[in-house]
């Protein structure tokens, strides 16, 4: 299991997040109608570009793998703070074979630009694609509401690909850089791999809201 450690982002950033945090989590933003993706259903494929990249991923083509979808914005402090953590376990899976991590940042350029995304993705680390999903499409699509939201898809079975089979928070931590008591994400993977389905399944997702 992947422990919490402090990563190339300080914590001063994070504080430096406190007011857009208040102004994030308040007022919900939904769209007039968000769909919804339970457990072992099919996820709506996407194709999205990914920012600051000459590169496009179709969900559907990475057969074989589990698909870790983090629904993400680096302006979101609860974002900034789970990638203290979250960078750890993506380099744990880096060389495995079933394992891939992708980001879909949900939001249009006027409130995040590609060169900002770029930007910190440089320097927090971010090592795993994020992509342009500024159409809000695909999150609407899934009733994604919030940043972190993850998805992990499973694409193994090519009689069954694009199943859902983990939704919800990174982990139980309440604030920005907080894994809690579990670490839903690391576990789900761990139990996935393992041939298991993953328990729970369903988490809460905590975070700011996906502006819409």
């Amino acid at each position: 299991m992947v422990k919490s450690k402090r990563g190339t982002l300080g914590w001063g950033l994070i504080a430096s997040f406190a007011a857009i945090a208040l102004v994030s989590s308040l007022g919900v933003a939904h769209g007039d109608e968000l769909g919804e993706v339970e457990i072992g259903e099919e996820v709506p494929c996407f194709t999205l570009e990914a920012h600051g990249a000459d590169e496009e991923i179709t969900l559907s083509e990475l057969e074989g793998k589990l698909v870790v979808i983090d629904v993400r914005c680096h302006r979101c402090p609860w974002v900034v703070g789970a990638d203290q953590f979250y960078q750890e376990l993506v380099a744990e899976y880096e060389d495995h074979e079933e394992v891939v991590f992708i980001g879909v940042d949900p939001h249009p350029e006027d409130w995040t630009t590609t060169e900002d995304v770029v930007q910190y993705n440089e320097e927090a680390g971010v090592t795993w694609p994020v992509l342009q999903g500024g159409d809000q499409e695909w999150v609407d699509a899934v009733g994604a509401t919030r940043t972190p939201e993850i998805y992990i898809v499973d694409n193994r079975d090519p009689d069954n690909l694009l199943r859902l089979a983990y939704h919800g928070a990174v982990s139980s931590g309440g604030s920005p850089g907080e894994i809690g008591d579990h670490y839903y994400l690391a576990q789900a993977i761990e139990q996935l791999l393992a041939g298991n389905d993953a328990d729970p399944a369903v988490t809460s997702a905590w975070g700011c809201t996906i502006k819409r």
